[in-house]
């Protein structure tokens, strides 16, 4: 028995090292205690994470583009419901209703506690304290390939009792883009505030949403846009560079109760891009792993930006590697 164990860990260790080897990871870099940087000359990406805030990533950046809106609050301390907390690339559970503090502020081990750090073969690996509350803790495992870059995003919560959530990633981007996702199931589709800026294209049923003119709708008591998306993607194009969220789609009775694996939330001065995965239950020590890909490219002036524009949905396809 130890024999065959020994074998197959070997050959788990020989096929992670087959398919590692076509990628190029960059290291990142400790900047300071709160600042561990990815810094991609060739792909135009750099990347900043916070351990000292919830593990967040706290900053992308694509040519000097601001991609993900940096953290905004000053300092160490956490607060939940402040209005610069609503900043960076954070990871929640869902569904929210099923939080110990119900419904706001978000979990704060989670959201903007401490997290230890390691940094595995040009992997920065994070780690949550344990939430008696919640039942569970987070790893993050952050990486980017240089080779397609590619931010490569590995979130597992550990169960450290019986529970049933989702893995839940939050962006918050800058206003005044475009977004896209193909529509899953349309009876799951509740638009919220957006509804004035949404349109969904009957033939490829994709949605769109317009924030271009004049990028003030603002949601009004937590409200947003709920819906089951399709084919595991949501796009974002703003100053003609395009932000794609890459995951695995989940079927519609797989969603969390009144979630929805697309989600869009307008802020303030940002918007949240926020996708969800599958809806498990997990017994004590139990692991639910889930991966996210973020990819950032330039637009090509050959493509129209524009809601409903054929020419933009063929690019975030091709990129995607949908045809």
């Amino acid at each position: 028995m130890t024999l065959r164990i020994y074998l197959m860990a070997s050959l788990l260790f020989i096929t992670s090292e087959i398919i590692q080897a076509g990628t190029v990871l960059v290291a990142p870099t400790k900047i300071t205690e709160d600042d561990y940087r990815f810094n991609s000359a060739s792909c135009g990406l750099q990347l900043d994470v916070n351990p000292k805030i919830g593990g967040r990533i706290a900053q992308l950046t694509f040519e000097k583009h601001i991609v993900v809106m940096p953290y905004a609050c000053h300092g160490d301390s956490y607060d939940g419901r402040a209005a610069c907390n609503g900043s960076g690339s954070t990871f929640w559970t869902s569904p929210q209703r099923a939080w110990p503090v119900a419904s706001w502020p978000p979990v704060a081990s989670l959201d903007g506690g401490t997290y230890s750090v390691q940094l595995k073969r040009k992997h920065l690996v994070l780690t949550s304290a344990s939430d008696e509350a919640l039942g569970a803790n987070v790893e993050k495992d952050i990486s980017i390939d240089e080779s397609r870059c590619a931010v490569n995003l590995r979130y597992t919560i550990n169960a450290a009792r019986s529970v049933q959530l989702a893995p839940w990633e939050i962006t918050r981007v800058p206003r005044g883009g475009i977004a896209l996702f193909p529509v899953g199931e349309t009876s799951k589709f509740a638009a919220g505030p957006l509804a004035p800026r949404i349109t969904i294209s009957t033939d490829a049923a994709i949605a769109w949403f317009d924030d271009t003119n004049s990028p003030t709708l603002n949601s009004v008591g937590g409200a947003k846009l709920i819906a089951d998306g399709r084919d595991g993607w949501l796009a974002y194009v703003r100053d003609k560079t395009l932000f794609l969220k890459k995951f695995a789609d989940v079927a519609a009775e797989a969603i969390a109760p009144n979630e929805g694996d697309v989600e869009i939330y307008p802020g303030d001065d940002f918007l949240e891009l926020e996708v969800q995965g599958r809806f498990t239950s997990l017994k004590q020590y139990e692991q639910l792993p889930w991966n996210v890909e973020w990819r950032v490219v330039k637009v090509p002036k050959s493509v129209k930006i524009a809601v409903g524009s054929e020419s933009l949905l063929k690019f975030v396809r091709d990129e995607l590697g949908i045809h």
